[in-house]
């Protein structure tokens, strides 16, 4: 037989204490939701491009951004001058194409796998044909 369960805080004394660590209370202005927000952003910003730290911490999060942020000002910039210098018809068309021509690649892989069930059934059957005008 096992012993009963010491009483807990609600069946009889408290078992816990609480420390005074000496934190102090903050008495000053409460500032806003906006600061909040901007105040998160830069921090996240700050650690997430090694900003406050060394040289060395900041070389990867810069070139990630330069490698992310390069072909998408290219794309800007090739569509704009097309458009200024009146080859925009070329563009949409290319544009067409591509939609025209393009599926998802689930979509791709749903058909080529049909295809491939398709070629595998007619196998089958040729196979079960060739076995009875064999035998």
């Amino acid at each position: 037989m096992t012993a009963p369960a010491a009483p807990g805080p609600v069946g009889g004394a408290a078992t816990g204490s609480i420390y005074d660590l000496g934190y102090r209370g903050y008495d000053g202005p409460r500032s806003g939701r906006p600061v909040v927000v901007r105040a998160l952003l830069r921090q996240s910003l700050q650690e997430a491009y090694g900003i406050g730290r060394g040289g060395r911490a900041k070389v990867a999060p810069f070139l990630l951004l330069i490698f992310n942020a390069v072909p998408a000002m290219l794309a800007v910039g090739i569509s704009a001058f097309l458009n200024q210098a009146g080859g925009s018809d070329v563009l949409e068309q290319g544009m067409q194409h591509e939609e025209a021509g393009s599926d998802d690649v689930p979509v791709q892989l749903l058909r080529q796998h049909a295809e491939v069930e398709e070629v595998r059934e007619r196998l089958v059957k040729n196979q079960s044909e060739v076995r009875v005008a064999s035998g």
